[in-house]
């Protein structure tokens, strides 16, 4: 579970495994947008936003994976935290050039 504040924003996780789940969350919605994009079509506003606002937050818990959540997590949460890592930038990067509009 993501820790949110008062104003919505991403503070923490309870587990490597929900930054996983996040990711591959955000990865999806990539993944959707280059597909719907090479089809024609375009990303609404307001999903652009929220998908900003998810990366933000994004970036905000995993500054709060130290070692004690890396050495308290499984061997196969982290290869799927690593996996699903990659997988976002190897998206990303390649829908870098898709996305812009």
């Amino acid at each position: 579970m993501i820790i949110k504040d008062e104003n919505d924003g991403a503070l923490s996780v309870e587990s490597l495994s929900d930054i996983t789940k996040e990711i591959n969350e955000i990865e999806a919605i990539f993944s959707k947008a280059i597909a719907n994009k090479k089809k024609g079509g375009s990303m609404p506003q307001e999903e652009k936003d929220e998908l900003k606002a998810r990366m933000e937050d994004l970036n905000a818990v995993m500054s709060t994976v130290g070692k004690e959540m890396q050495e308290k997590a499984k061997p196969m949460e982290l290869i799927s935290f690593i996996k699903a890592l990659a997988k976002l930038k190897k998206v990303a990067e390649a829908g870098k050039s898709e996305l812009k509009e």
